[in-house]
């Protein structure tokens, strides 16, 4: 962060200069992919509450649809950084310090990947954290070739087809992965494209369905 502050000719004690429009603008586009889908943005400001229950009763009313699912919004720690001199040689660099930030959970459904979320904070270094799972992933492609199954939670307690299970999941591709990772980390984090930095997609794309 400290080398990228000098690459972009910014001042190491004007940080926090630097981070705030940031924060702003994750913030405008979180509400922009929201009013653009018709969601609200759901605050959650006490621990106990657990956000898979906010996020099941919405599925319980929209249905299993691929798209923005759910919202919801939360104040947590995150890393961040905090402006300092070297005495002895008068050098200025950023040293890695805990804050708390307003953090976004934003949960669709992917066509292909199920069920996910992106867990986005408002603050730099603005690192988001990606969330799906190879079980619901597994049942949608068995869906998809009417493959009779029973799943309980995260475990399948039959399946018709076993063999043809088995290759839908060995079929699994990491580089599928994160290309998907990328379109929406590109369309809903979108600091990269503040400073014209591509991030492998050519545009911030709408949410698929």
């Amino acid at each position: 962060m400290t080398s990228f502050l000098y690459a972009h000719g910014i001042r190491i004690f004007d940080y926090l200069r630097f981070a705030e429009p940031l924060r702003d603008y994750i913030r405008e586009r979180a509400q922009e992919v929201c009013a653009t889908a018709g969601v609200e943005i759901e605050h959650v400001s006490k621990s106990p509450i657990r956000k898979e229950d906010l996020v099941a009763r919405v599925l319980a009313v929209r249905g299993e649809v691929p798209g923005l699912v759910h919202v919801i919004s939360a104040m947590e720690s995150c890393p961040s950084y905090k402006p300092w001199m070297d005495k002895s040689n008068g050098h200025m660099y950023l040293r890695p310090t805990q804050g708390k930030c307003l953090h976004y959970y934003v949960y669709f459904i992917d066509e292909k990947l199920g069920l996910c979320y992106l867990r986005i904070p408002s603050w730099a270094p603005f690192g988001p954290q990606f969330y799906c799972n190879g079980h619901s992933m597994l049942a949608r492609a068995l869906r998809r070739e009417e493959i009779d199954f029973v799943q309980e939670d995260n475990a399948f307690l039959r399946i018709r087809d076993l063999e043809r299970a088995q290759a839908l999941a060995d079929a699994f591709s990491p580089d599928a992965l994160h290309k998907r990772l990328t379109h929406y980390a590109s369309w809903l984090c979108p600091v990269p494209e503040w400073y014209g930095i591509s991030t492998g997609t050519s545009a911030v794309l709408e949410m698929p369905g």
